[in-house]
Parts: structure tokens; C-alpha cells; sequence
């Protein structure tokens, strides 16, 4: 990029924050960010390689934001950010969040065909991971070591067995109505994402 076009993007991550920072006030002390506007800023951070940028960022979303579930693609610059800056347990986790905020995200970044097992059962969530454009390839080579890495987590035994119990126990809630059985499934499901974390 040219240094016209980084600060290009530079002014649209101050406007982002201008924003935010008006949404704050407006809202007396809170936000409300209703038009998601916090979510922008990370892929403006990656579009020019400004890897401190971003984990500041992050930092201050994680502030401001403790509760938010956040999206797969978002979380997966989360990662891509905490790599690049030689954080790699932490991105590990980030890789981790991102995989059951959106069980297709990490496979669309490695350029594999997406089946219907790799996919969201939650119909909203599947729809909004259908709309959203990933920024970020494999086959880009400033993300050629994370790529790398990132195959080699996501095959490696312990991921294939928690992963594969994970889609087992989203396909089952898929179907089952009794509210008895959905909640022993879904403690199921946070037992699951604590092993995931530590693994």
C-alpha cells in the first residue's frame, strides 16, 4: 500500500472511534453501538499490517465490551492479531472462540469447501456467516505462517475428537425439544468449551 491509502485508512479508524466515542456520550456514559460500528476497526488495523494498533484496540474492546460474544470473523483477527505479535497460546484460544462462535470461519480463511457438517446449526447465525465477506486467505502471504499453524491446530487429534463431540452435540439440539434433555445437552456443550480452552 501506499502511503496515501494507509492513512486513508488511518482516518477511517479515527472516524470509527469519533463514532464510538459519540455513541458513548450520546447514551450518557454507555453504548449502545446498535450499528456494530465496533466491530470495523480490526480489519482496518490488519489492511495496513498495524498489529500493535490492533491489539490496542482489542484491549479496549475487551474493556468496554466484556459481555459481547463477539463474531467468528472478528474473532478470528483476534487471532490473526495475538499470532502476529508472538501471543500464540492466546491465539490459540482466540482460534477456539472463534470455532464455536461460527463453525465454518477458520474453514473459509484455509480455502476449504464447506459442507453442511462444517456448518452454524443456528439458522441466524448461518445467515449472517453467509453475508459476511472474509477479508483474510490463506493465500495471502503476510498470513502464510499463521495459515500453517492454524492447519496444523485444527488437525490435530485432540481438536478432531472436542470438535467432532461439538458438531454431535449441535446436531442433537438441532432436533431435540424436551427442555430437560436441551439442558443437559448444552451443560454438555460448556463442559466441552472448557476442555477446548485447555487442551
Amino acid at each position: 500500500m501506499t502511503e496515501k491509502q494507509i492513512e486513508r485508512v488511518r482516518t477511517k479508524i479515527t472516524r470509527v472511534k469519533h463514532e464510538l466515542a459519540a455513541d458513548k456520550k450520546r447514551w450518557g456514559g454507555y453504548y449502545d453501538d446498535s450499528a456494530g460500528l465496533r466491530y470495523v476497526a480490526p480489519c482496518l488495523y490488519l489492511k495496513i499490517r498495524d498489529f500493535k494498533g490492533a491489539m490496542n484496540y482489542f484491549r479496549w474492546f475487551s474493556k468496554n465490551f466484556p459481555d459481547d460474544c463477539c463474531y467468528g470473523v472478528f474473532l478470528l483477527e483476534w487471532s490473526l492479531t495475538l499470532f502476529k505479535l508472538g501471543k500464540v497460546e492466546d491465539a490459540r484460544q482466540k482460534v477456539t472462540d472463534a470455532y464455536f462462535s461460527d463453525t465454518r470461519v477458520l474453514n473459509k480463511f484455509l480455502g476449504r469447501q464447506v459442507t453442511m457438517v462444517d456448518e452454524t446449526i443456528n439458522s441466524f447465525e448461518r445467515d449472517w456467516s453467509e453475508k459476511q465477506v472474509l477479508g483474510y486467505s490463506a493465500k495471502e502471504n503476510d498470513w502464510a505462517d499463521f495459515a500453517v499453524w492454524l492447519e496444523t491446530l485444527l488437525t490435530s487429534e485432540p481438536f478432531l475428537s472436542l470438535s467432532k463431540e461439538y458438531l454431535e452435540i449441535q446436531d442433537q439440539l438441532k432436533t431435540e425439544s424436551d427442555p430437560a434433555k436441551r439442558g443437559k445437552l448444552l451443560e454438555m456443550e460448556e463442559a466441552l468449551n472448557k476442555k477446548l480452552r485447555v487442551w
